[in-house]
């Protein structure tokens, strides 16, 4: 477990200032790479960015560590997207991505939420990727379109 010092740096697309995110969403990333992502790094470094695209926003939570292999990569994806996310009942991912990528997809649909990208001593991506609030519709919104189309 990394107990030293590490570099942090955020970007902040001009286009994103205004906009709100839940609550609770991008520290438990941070919090999980300082945990997980450098046991033998030597220049331990996190990037926060905040991008906008055309209707949504992503937020990529970088690190330079370790990385994943691909299939604890895969197993981790899996995790996210699996029933038992639903009921709560994910040990592969933890507790913070799961709660993350609930929240996101309650909120906002299925369409939202967390994915994770890794290569093992290339680090690990956590991108997360919601409606600019113009666009936002709650999930129960979004239900209701679709019984109307």
């Amino acid at each position: 477990r990394q107990t030293g010092r590490f570099h942090y740096a955020e970007s902040l697309a001009p286009e994103v200032e205004e906009e709100r995110v839940p609550r609770m969403i991008v520290q438990p990333l941070i919090e999980n790479a300082v945990k997980h992502a450098f046991e033998n790094a030597e220049h331990p470094e996190i990037r926060v960015t905040w991008q906008r695209e055309e209707r949504f926003m992503r937020i990529i939570v970088a690190d330079n560590g370790c990385g994943m292999g691909p299939e604890e990569l895969r197993r981790l994806n899996d995790s996210l997207n699996s029933s038992s996310l639903l009921q709560g009942k994910t040990e592969e991912a933890g507790v913070g991505l799961p709660n993350i990528h609930k929240r996101l997809r309650l909120r906002y649909g299925e369409k939202w939420g967390v994915r994770i990208e890794s290569a093992p001593g290339q680090g690990t991506r956590v991108v997360l990727e919601l409606p600019l609030q113009k666009y936002a519709l709650t999930s129960e919104q979004e239900k209701e379109k679709q019984s109307h189309a």
